[in-house]
């Protein structure tokens, strides 16, 4: 386990520092970098800010290290056509061969209501991008 911890700790180089001084707690964004052990964990700071202060009065802190960007992401295909209608598609039950579209709407995310902002093509697809 403290090997997965060090594995983690190294490959991560920002966390939040917590300290306290005169029992209120003070955190701040701070990068870092490991020793090769990973037994030391280095930031820098200004000599005259709060954390420096409350480092000098009281060295033991928490660390809090994020590892929500470690968990599994999501891969999103967007299929875009120009003059393609709902009623064709095999995946909405109509009368197009379309097994690979079939498939893809079959293991994804199939979307039932869509609108346009435009009955144009080119202004519809900025909007997709650009909200």
């Amino acid at each position: 386990m403290l090997e997965k911890m060090k594995h983690f700790v190294r490959k991560k180089n920002i966390c939040v520092l917590a300290t306290v001084s005169d029992h209120k707690p003070y955190c701040s964004l701070m990068a870092y970098i490991t020793d090769a052990t990973c037994e030391e964990i280095y930031m820098v700071t200004h000599k005259n800010t709060t954390k420096f202060n409350n480092l000098q009065n009281n060295p033991l802190v928490s660390l809090l290290i994020d590892s929500r960007e470690t968990q599994p992401r999501f891969n999103i295909v967007l299929v875009v056509s120009d003059a393609l209608r709902q009623d064709v598609l095999g995946c909405y039950g109509g009368y197009a061969r379309t097994p690979n579209i079939d498939q893809l709407a079959g293991s994804g995310v199939l979307f039932e209501n869509a609108y346009s902002t435009s009955p144009w093509t080119p202004p519809s697809a900025v909007s997709i991008f650009c909200a």
